[in-house]
This record gives structure tokens, C-alpha cells and sequence, in this order.
């Protein structure tokens, strides 16, 4: 339950405090010449600790349940989450990362599914504390994308894989929340996101990227380029069934997906008056299934691999490309312009 304290509910608090982190994440790492040290003693003292979080856990209809792994742990236990080295958000929708989270590696596991079925995904907070997500601002997005190598590794090179968006969910349309409710919120009670295969998925082998797009950090930081926070998760399937077609039409890549500065990124999310514009191209149709004789057809795996038959762990390195000179000056720059602002709103708060 969201007590009041002191007349702050715990998304005032949220609010709040988030800028501190985000002056000592933006400004501290690797800008040591900017003397924030008064500022990292904010975001160490206990109260004023945020975590992010990561996939801790899928569901099947039948109730089977698979565990994700902490990021950045040395868990030997198999999953069909790749598990990703930190629970930190992605910031730059044009990096590597941008596909299934900070370095993440293959799912040793895989979860057998049918079309039509929906998965119940839980989410924690950064340090594995259960439905603990932290946010409650921005949509969540589901994509397909069929494997074509035999560990799914090819779904990490950049713009390799086809990903096809499944589902999408913004604001809220329940009628009794409030207009600037969206579906996130439900995480942050402790809820599960639900995820629905399409009825005409075709048989095969896919990873389901989950993601989250935090667009929490208010009207003018969210607004600006670099304010979105991303938080994919990639979920390795066995899709079976007898639809011998496969997907086609509609694809996206990532990256390329997504753009800086397009109006699902950079939005004012506590807008009620905005009409959101979900990014990442539209949801797959049925009249997108060809039979797999088609040419166009995307090429699907169909056969599991010999280390989800055997057990045996295997561990990829994502691949994310390297950011030019002129990238990283606007990234300086945009860093000191961030910083500006959040100190004065802090300085405002005070006052």
C-alpha cells in the first residue's frame, strides 16, 4: 500500500529523490573534475537509495515457473532470461544494448509455449527484491523475433534479427484511474506484466523482447533528448504448434527501431492532453503470416539446440558498436546541461 508520509505518497518521494541519482549517475561516473561528492552523499544515505530492476521471473498457463538471474551475478542455474550485467536502464536507443539489455547473455534455457498462451513476467528491483519495480511512467512493449542461428546469438548482432511487436500497452484504460495512470503502475504494486502470443504465431524458436520504456523523469527532462530510460528483456521461446507459416511484413531492427528524438521517446508523460504515440513500428497482423514457401518469408529455427537439450552453459558477448568523437562531445554536453537543470531543481525544491 502507497502510505503517506509526512504528506508525500511514495511516487512523490520517487519523484523526488530520482534527480539526486540521476545528478550522481549523469555527472559523478567519469566527470570526476565536477565535485558532486555532496551529492553522492545523498544518494548513499539509505533513504534515498532507488534500485531499477530486471526480469525475475516467467510464467507459463500451467503455472511452470522460470526464474531470471540477478544481473551481474555468477548464477549457475539455467534460464531462459538473458541474464544482463547490470540492472541499470539503456540510454541510448541507437547502441547494441538497446536489443535485450547491458551485455546479455544467451538463455541456456527456453520455455515451451503454445499460440495464444500468455506469460506472466515479474519484475525486481535492482537488488532481486521480488515485484519491487520502481517506476510506475511509460509503455510496455512486446516483440517476436524468430532465431535463425542454433543459440539465438544472431538476435544480438545489430540490426540482424527481425523483430516483430506483438503487443503494447501505454495509459491505463481503466476508467476509474486516474488520465496519467498507465499500465506500468500495475509493476510497481507488485504485479506481473502480462504477455499474449497471438492465436496465428507459427511454430519455431523465438526470443520475446520485453521491454519497458521508463518515461518517469518529468516534463522537462523526459522531453529532452537522452531523458527515456529503456528496459529490454529478452525471453527465449519454443513456439509449437502445426501453423506452418512465419512472419512477414512489418518488421523492425534493432537498433534502428527507435528514434532519439521521436514522440514516444521525447514526451511530456504527465501530460494528460497528449495522445501517445507508441515507437516501434506497428503491432503484427494475421494477414502478415505467409506459408513458409513464401520467398520473403523469414527463416525461423525450428529444432532446439544441443545446449537447451543437454543443459550445457553457454555464454555470448553482446556486440555494441562504438560511439563516434561527435557522439560523445553532444554527450558531454548534454550531460552539463542536465546537470545545470537538475541542481537548480533541487536548489527550488529546497528553497
Amino acid at each position: 500500500m502507497d502510505v503517506p508520509v509526512n504528506g508525500l505518497s511514495r511516487n512523490d518521494v520517487l519523484r523526488m529523490v530520482y534527480p539526486i541519482y540521476l545528478v550522481r549517475s549523469r555527472c559523478s561516473v567519469g566527470y570526476p573534475d565536477m565535485h558532486l561528492a555532496w551529492f553522492h552523499f545523498l544518494l548513499v544515505s539509505p533513504a534515498t537509495v532507488i534500485a531499477h530492476g530486471f526480469v525475475s521471473k516467467v510464467t507459463t498457463e500451467a503455472g511452470v515457473e522460470f526464474p531470471g538471474k540477478i544481473p551481474g551475478s555468477e548464477e549457475t542455474s539455467r534460464s531462459p532470461v538473458f541474464q544482463i550485467s547490470t540492472s541499470s536502464p539503456v540510454k541510448d536507443p541507437n547502441g547494441g544494448e538497446i536489443i535485450c539489455g547491458p551485455s546479455p547473455v544467451i538463455a541456456e534455457d527456453i520455455i515451451t509455449v503454445t499460440p495464444g498462451e500468455t506469460l506472466s513476467i515479474e519484475w525486481a528491483d535492482g537488488d532481486g527484491n521480488p515485484n519491487k519495480w520502481p517506476h510506475n511512467v511509460g509503455p510496455i512493449l512486446n516483440y517476436l523475433a524468430p532465431c535463425s542461428s542454433a543459440d539465438c546469438s544472431d538476435v544480438l548482432i545489430p540490426r540482424e534479427a527481425n523483430f516483430f511487436k506483438i503487443s503494447q500497452q501505454g495509459r491505463t484504460e481503466d476508467q476509474n484511474d486516474d488520465p496519467l495512470t498507465w499500465e506500468q503502475a500495475k509493476l510497481m504494486e507488485g504485479l506481473p506484466a502480462l504477455v499474449t502470443l497471438p492465436e496465428f504465431t507459427p511454430s519455431g524458436i523465438f526470443v520475446l523482447r520485453h521491454e519497458i520504456i521508463g518515461l518517469f523523469l518529468g516534463q522537462h527532462i523526459a522531453q529532452s533528448i537522452g531523458g527515456a530510460e529503456f528496459y529490454p528483456s529478452c525471453i527465449k521461446l519454443n513456439v509449437t504448434g502445426v501453423n506452418p507459416g512465419t512472419f512477414s511484413g512489418g518488421e523492425v531492427k534493432f537498433p534502428g527501431a527507435y528514434k532519439p528524438d521521436e514522440p514516444g521517446i521525447t514526451v511530456n508523460a504527465f501530460d494528460p492532453n497528449i495522445e501517445y504515440v507508441f515507437p516501434g513500428g506497428d503491432l503484427v497482423q494475421e494477414n502478415n503470416i505467409v506459408t513458409s514457401s513464401t520467398a520473403a518469408a523469414v527463416p525461423i529455427r525450428t529444432t532446439l539446440s544441443n545446449d537447451e537439450r543437454t543443459g550445457t552453459i553457454a555464454t555470448f558477448a553482446s556486440t555494441t558498436p562504438q560511439k563516434s568523437a561527435a557522439n560523445k562531445t553532444n554527450e558531454v554536453g548534454y550531460l552539463i546541461l542536465t546537470c545545470i537543470f537538475i541542481a537548480y531543481s533541487l536548489v527550488s525544491h529546497i528553497l
